[in-house]
């Protein structure tokens, strides 16, 4: 079983899409966010094929284990 990893916040994002952008699987953003701040991370995904998914503020908040996820999360391959 694949074990994963929730990275949270614009630059923790975007820094795993510059580094390892292959171990990006997923990237939620907040339904009410705005997209200003977001054009290195949304450039960095259309160059790994991926695209920004919708979610609310609250399941972000729990796949982080933080209120402090800035409105991006994303889902990783685990580093062994």
């Amino acid at each position: 079983m694949k074990k994963f990893e929730f990275l949270y916040g614009i630059h923790s994002v975007t820094a795993a899409l510059e580094k390892r952008g292959t171990d990006v699987l997923e990237i939620y953003v907040a339904k009410n966010r705005d997209n200003e701040g977001l054009e290195k991370l949304l450039a960095a995904a259309e160059r790994h094929g991926l695209t920004l998914q919708a979610a609310k503020p609250e399941t972000l908040a729990e796949m982080a284990r933080s209120d402090q996820h800035q409105g991006v999360v994303a889902k990783c391959r685990d580093m062994p």
